[in-house]
């Protein structure tokens, strides 16, 4: 049982007698995200005063910033990187509830989300280390399965940030170095024989295309999303030979990115 001193004691007990619930509730005036209950905690001055380990490096201005996500499925990324989702204020419509962020349907309120990086300081290990994290996830990806590639910087005028490519094979370490269309393949190296996904069409639905023409890829590029990347045909059989990305497969990829 938690002993606490007589005055912490004293005091919740004023603030339970007189203040047992927050006044918007008492005068039933509903507002905006109004609170209908109060906690009282009780925080020790060991934990107010001990001294705070530095893990990572904040961003610029992030005391403006109340709401954080960290919707990141790359774990060596995150131990890494640590991107955040950050708005000024938190929000509950029906947009954020879904984790989509950038469609906040009251945005002049909680202000513009944008995705921040907060680095972990160098020295300092991650705990699941890049050179790990690799074949335990080659080892999951198998053949036919497709998954989001990361964009070299100066090619994303093209399709966006990310390419789709669909696995001809399981990948395996590279025996030996090699090249392919003025790419070099280092030994040791995990790979893959693939088919890139041609974007067609872009919006809030996406459309691709499969290309015929066989390359290799390395998966140090591949976005590790939670499972592969779930591709729909068309409705009404139109549009044959395309295949379309949803708005969530969408998100999904730019959470783990």
């Amino acid at each position: 049982m938690l002993s606490l001193p007589i005055a912490v004691v004293s005091c919740l007990s004023v603030c339970l007698r007189y203040h047992p619930r927050p006044a918007a509730s008492e005068l039933n005036k509903p507002t905006t995200w109004s609170p209908d209950t109060k906690v009282y905690a009780y925080y020790s001055p060991a934990v107010l005063t001990k001294k705070k380990k530095q893990h990572f490096t904040p961003f610029k201005e992030s005391k403006k910033y109340h709401s954080r996500h960290g919707m990141c499925e790359n774990a060596a990324r995150a131990e890494g990187v640590g991107p955040l989702i950050v708005s000024e204020s938190f929000c509950a419509c029906d947009r954020c509830l879904e984790f989509k962020y950038s469609e906040c349907l009251v945005q002049v309120h909680v202000g513009v989300a944008k995705t921040v990086e907060v680095p972990r300081p160098k020295g300092k290990r991650s705990v699941v280390t890049q050179a790990l994290a690799l074949p335990i996830f080659a080892g999951g990806v198998e053949q036919g399965e497709t998954w989001a590639v990361n964009a070299a910087a100066e090619a994303r005028a093209t399709e966006g940030a990310y390419w789709l490519a669909r696995m001809l094979e399981k990948p395996y370490q590279n025996p030996q170095e090699f090249m392919n269309c003025g790419e070099r393949f280092e030994r040791g190296y995990y790979i893959a024989k693939i088919h890139w996904l041609r974007c067609v069409r872009r919006g809030v639905v996406r459309s691709y295309k499969e290309e015929k023409a066989v390359s290799y890829l390395s998966m140090n590029a591949v976005i590790r999303t939670d499972g592969p990347i779930l591709l729909k045909k068309p409705p009404g059989g139109k549009r044959k030979g395309e295949v379309d990305l949803s708005s969530e497969e969408q998100t999904r990829i730019f959470n783990a990115a």
